[in-house]
């Protein structure tokens, strides 16, 4: 669980303010791209834990399916879309400034907890747990 959490908080989430500020013309397209693109990763990395690494190579988790659904679930921010949109230098402005940071990669990690618990649960509906022998009466 610590590494879960580790993975989540402070891994690739971390890029989501400067792929924006580099090209911040097209901010809130720019972090779908983010978001699509370093998804991946943070999902295996997240489910790599050495405890359930035999669960999830038996059962694995579509991380593209979870990433997709991470990408949309953040574009239906309007609050965040509409931040982001707008004359160039009012939104980097906006970007530069540490608490956008912070909600940004904030509404991923919500995002990302929303969307991986469905797969979870997909997964755990398909393990078969042993069932112990029955005591002799």
């Amino acid at each position: 669980m610590k590494q879960l959490l580790s993975a989540c908080l402070f891994a690739p989430f971390l890029f989501v303010s400067e792929d924006i500020h580099a090209r911040s013309i097209n901010a809130t397209e720019v972090l779908a791209a983010s978001v699509r693109t370093k998804c991946p990763a943070l999902v295996t990395s997240m489910l790599k834990d050495q405890q359930s690494a035999l669960l999830l190579t038996q059962y694995p988790i579509d991380s593209k399916r979870v990433c997709d659904c991470v990408e949309e679930t953040t574009a239906r921010d309007v609050r965040m879309v509409q931040y982001l949109t707008g004359d160039e230098k009012i939104v980097s402005e906006r970007i530069a400034s540490p608490s956008t940071s912070e909600y940004l990669k904030f509404r991923v990690i919500s995002s990302l907890f929303s969307c991986i618990a469905p797969a979870l649960n997909a997964t755990l509906e398909q393990v078969e747990l042993p069932t112990p022998p029955l005591a002799d009466k």
